[in-house]
């Protein structure tokens, strides 16, 4: 969750993308913020309709074919025995490397979703399931080849919100937690004269003052620290297989090395670290801990849209503001990108999933891709029962036009499942060297590419064709003889290949992909 209430810009290639990072506030914590849009009057293809998987076998891979899959999916607000399933039915046949879940800890007991990224307790029961369900899912998911990331919320505690008590009924009081932490143990800043943060230019600020209402923790302190490395420590107990660090930034880097002491060097962790222009705080200082979200993929990606340079985001980097390959997790959105940011969502259509569809097909770092729900107000919480818990994910029978409450279930949809699966296919068969906390970094082949005019890109990776055209027309791309095996291409949007000698006619707005090199 980003805590983050100033603007604060995204490099890109060909502009700046300004994102205005979110918090949780007493007043919008007690009344959601209303804002209506205008869903997209597209539909789904025939081939992205959702599908029906059945297979429920366990998913057969060996280490090295579980170490080249590296694409991961954030599902944002899913109950512990959902995700189960969809590991079960979908996750692992489609080669899924990790899924990213929500806050496990106890939440506080109020109707919005920022109840997760409050925590009352590290009791592992929230409105998301028990801890038995939480190792059960966990189970499951490694069955069929799936590693489990925990979202660690370490930076603060809930704010101090009636009715004082959290969803496994543990109480509390403004810096009381009984059993856990008492007044020693937060900053009580005294940078400013309420204690609040004011400004994202001074680093102390950042990190010691609450940020508007949520208690700040002294994680530099021994305590702390100690409760800490005891939660984690139960984390890993139940077979969790790495964590991000919430609000990352607002924690200093040698704080979250200590936290993290207690972490196996193999278990995976990604930072939520804010890029800020001019600001004094850095993703490089997070990178000995672990991997970081490379938030600025985001804009880089959208302005490759919107200006017509699709061949550009091949060769992105850091004079676009990007950060280095083996430390980034690229995403298109998250669950705080989709409520405050001026970039691509669910609400742009087919935009949206093909830019992160695009996504997959480069080369920068380990991807993330995102399933959750549409709603209609900012801080409006997935449909959930009278007591509070999260309710069985309906998904949405049309990604395009989902519904207030239904769930985007990108692991269900063929398009997705195909990219993914053309991503494994398109790997190098090398890793490089891993760092702390970074787990495996497979590499992609080299992309050749093949043709660029303005909305359009072909490339070649590995022997696999990859044609995406947001040109607003339909182009003709030449395949040479021999290039890859025209048999096994699939259209992503049109439903349909057209395929005239070795004049491949790509419509608007389509990807066209080949699923095997030519023999």
């Amino acid at each position: 969750m980003q805590l983050s209430s100033s603007r604060t810009p995204l490099f890109s290639r060909l502009g700046l993308a300004f994102i205005v990072t979110s918090t949780v506030t007493i007043a919008v914590m007690l009344a959601s913020l209303i804002v209506s849009f205008a869903y997209s009057e597209q539909t789904l293809p025939g081939n992205l309709v959702q599908q029906r998987a059945a297979n429920r076998q366990h998913t057969t891979t060996t280490p090295r074919e579980r170490a080249f899959r590296d694409v991961g999916l954030q599902m944002f607000q899913w109950p512990w025995n959902d995700i189960a399933h969809e590991c079960r039915t979908s996750l692992g046949t489609m080669g899924i490397r990790r899924v990213l879940i929500s806050p496990p800890h106890e939440n506080l007991n109020i109707p919005t979703w920022t109840s997760s990224y409050a925590p009352v307790s590290y009791r592992l029961d929230s409105k998301l399931g028990t801890r038995n369900e939480l190792r059960r899912m966990v189970e499951t998911c490694h069955a069929h080849g799936v590693d489990i990331i925990a979202d660690a919320v370490m930076n603060h505690m809930a704010p101090a919100i009636p009715p004082f008590r959290g969803i496994a009924g543990s109480t509390f009081h403004r810096y009381s937690y009984p059993g856990i932490y008492t007044s020693a143990d937060f900053h009580h800043c005294q940078l400013t004269r309420d204690g609040v943060l004011h400004t994202y230019f001074d680093r102390g600020q950042v990190q010691q003052c609450d940020a508007l209402g949520l208690p700040d923790l002294d994680t530099g302190s021994p305590h702390v620290q100690q409760v800490l490395h005891t939660y984690l420590r139960d984390l890993l107990s139940v077979g969790v297989d790495g964590f991000r660090i919430d609000a990352a930034k607002h924690i200093s880097a040698a704080d979250i090395a200590g936290i993290l002491s207690v972490v196996p060097a193999d278990k995976f962790v990604v930072q939520e670290v804010i890029i800020g222009l001019d600001e004094p705080i850095h993703p490089q200082e997070y990178f000995r801990n672990g991997r970081v979200f490379d938030f600025a993929f985001a804009g880089v990606a959208k302005d490759a849209l919107h200006y017509g340079d699709l061949a550009g985001l091949f060769s992105a980097g850091a004079e676009q503001g990007l950060l280095p390959p083996s430390q980034a997790v690229p995403i298109v959105t998250n669950h705080d990108f989709e409520r405050d940011v001026n970039l691509l969502t669910y609400r742009d259509g087919w935009a949206y999933h093909f830019t992160t569809l695009l996504m997959l097909a480069t080369q920068h770092g380990s991807p993330f891709l995102y399933s959750g729900y549409a709603f209609d107000s900012r801080d409006q919480p997935a449909p959930s029962t009278p007591a509070g818990l999260v309710a069985t994910p309906r998904c949405a029978p049309n990604l395009l036009r989902p519904q207030v409450g239904q769930f985007l279930c990108v692991q269900r949809h063929a398009a997705y499942r195909t990219m993914v699966k053309w991503r494994y296919r398109a790997m190098s068969g090398t890793l490089q060297p891993r760092h702390n906390h970074t787990s495996d970094i497979p590499v992609l082949a080299t992309a050749r590419i093949i043709w660029r005019q303005p909305g359009v890109v072909a490339l070649m990776r590995n022997g696999l064709l990859f044609v995406a055209n947001w040109s607003g027309h339909s182009v003709k791309i030449p395949l040479s003889p021999g290039q890859t095996d025209s048999t096994s291409l699939i259209s992503l949007h049109a439903g349909r290949v057209e395929l005239d000698d070795a004049l491949l006619t790509v419509p608007q707005g389509d990807i066209v992909v080949s699923m095997r090199k030519a023999h």
